[in-house]
């Protein structure tokens, strides 16, 4: 494993999440936070609205932009 400068307590360090960068910001789902909220959330990111569409049943996710792509 690689040294981090921060880990959070909350979660195993082997935790697989699905990550987005917009324009320099980024921002981190872990697949047990999206499991417990659901199988699509919206959020926003740097101004932008995507959604998070989690496959409980082969464990991955997906980002779509407003118009779904």
């Amino acid at each position: 494993m690689f040294p981090v400068r921060f880990r959070s307590q909350g979660f195993h360090p082997k935790q697989p999440v699905l990550g987005i960068v917009i324009d320099g910001v980024a921002k981190a789902y872990p697949m047990s936070e999206l499991a417990r909220a659901g199988a699509k959330v919206a959020d926003d990111v740097n101004g932008r609205t995507v959604e998070v569409r989690l496959d409980e049943q082969h464990q991955t996710a997906e980002i779509f932009n407003a118009e779904g792509e």
